[in-house]
């Protein structure tokens, strides 16, 4: 049986969960387009029919759900571009669902942290999980990126230690670490015998890191947290800190400006408003 345009395109990602996010997204559209589901209609996909599908065909829908949709659909239809398919994106005038954003999870408050770093110098394993706790707390490292990380990565300019994170789509960034921790991640060097670069920072899988964070909230009376919370805490903090938004950006490895603006809440805060400051006052 001959291959679909979707199922083509699919091949391009090796990834399986986005393969089915990815097939969902185009399957909607396709019923969208033509009662029938036939794929091919997707190749004659009108832009009206792509706001339809966007704004009203959705519109009782997550926006992040909506969101995520529509993100397949462009990628999608500048696949088949590139591949001769199609003359003209339908999607390409489509803007994206606006409403109100906010980060999922929550940053943890300064006593939660330090709980959490306290319950790491008690475990069975305190050089490594203390310096866990900081590459998510004040480096912003992903769950992967924290797995990922090897001693070739840790690099340092006379007293400062840096971070070279791989993050998504392998793209790299240097992250700096806390100058007042420095010796808390050599320590963990030491301990390990000064591994080769190639060896593991913290020896963890993606799932040992969750499961290693879990045993610490758990020691720390810390209830329903995720290594992304401590990366969500960085750049909140970050951020309250009043440090430079495209700074954190950055440090954070966030493509978009507008995904490190959801942790702001400088944005949200009633105190300190623009309405403030103004001196004009009707009666």
């Amino acid at each position: 049986m001959q291959a679909t345009p979707i199922d083509s395109f699919l091949l391009e990602y090796s990834n399986p969960g986005t393969r089915r996010q990815y097939r969902q997204a185009l399957d909607d559209l396709t019923l969208y387009a033509d009662g029938d589901g036939w794929p091919e209609s997707l190749l004659t996909l009108t832009p009206d029919q792509a706001r339809g599908w966007v704004y009203e065909h959705m519109a009782d829908l997550a926006l992040t759900t909506r969101w995520a949709r529509l993100a397949a659909a462009r990628q999608f239809y500048n696949w088949a571009r590139l591949e001769g398919l199609i003359d003209s994106d339908p999607f390409a005038r489509v803007r994206q669902p606006q409403g109100a954003r906010v980060a999922r999870g929550r940053a943890l408050t300064p006593d939660e942290a330090q709980s959490l770093l306290d319950a790491a110098r008690r475990s069975e394993h305190p050089n490594r999980d203390v310096a866990l706790i900081l590459a998510g707390l004040y480096c912003g490292l992903r769950r992967a990126e924290l797995a990922g990380l090897t001693w070739g990565d840790v690099g340092q300019e006379g007293e400062t230690v840096y971070l070279i994170v791989r993050g998504k789509r392998n793209k790299e960034r240097v992250v700096k670490w806390p100058d007042w921790a420095r010796t808390m991640l050599l320590d963990l060097q030491e301990v390990q015998g000064r591994p080769v670069v190639s060896a593991p920072v913290f020896d963890l899988t993606g799932s040992g890191v969750y499961q290693a964070l879990r045993r610490l909230a758990l020691g720390a009376g810390i209830v329903g947290i995720s290594p992304h919370d401590l990366r969500r805490t960085f750049i909140t903090w970050a951020l309250d800190g009043k440090a430079p938004l495209e700074r954190v950006q950055e440090a954070a490895g966030h493509v978009s400006p507008g995904t490190t603006e959801i942790y702001d809440k400088r944005r949200r805060a009633l105190s300190d408003a623009p309405v403030d400051y103004i001196r004009v006052q009707l009666i």
